[in-house]
């Protein structure tokens, strides 16, 4: 779930802070980011925990804290949501 969030062709990375994680497996477990979150926990490709960020430069995030994760139904293939059915039309 965490790599939903970033693509690796696309992120700038700390070049202090890749050698602080000392490997890339390291980095993708302890990211640096500048948005209104952080994460506060995760779970491999099942949930991830975020707390607002209060040194954010811009607008205050509206909550303290929220979680995004999948749910697998009784089948165990992931429910497909709206927006993935819609966009598929």
């Amino acid at each position: 779930i965490e790599r939903r969030f970033s693509a690796r062709m696309s992120e700038i990375i700390s070049e202090d802070g890749y050698k602080k994680a000392g490997s890339w497996e390291n980095w993708v477990k302890h990211p640096i980011g500048t948005g209104p979150y952080q994460i506060s926990s995760f779970k491999t490709g099942n949930r991830l925990d975020l707390v607002r960020f209060d040194g954010y430069w811009n607008k205050k995030a509206p909550a303290a804290k929220t979680k995004v994760q999948t749910k697998k139904p009784a089948g165990g293939k992931p429910r497909k949501t709206a927006a993935a059915k819609k966009s598929k039309k």
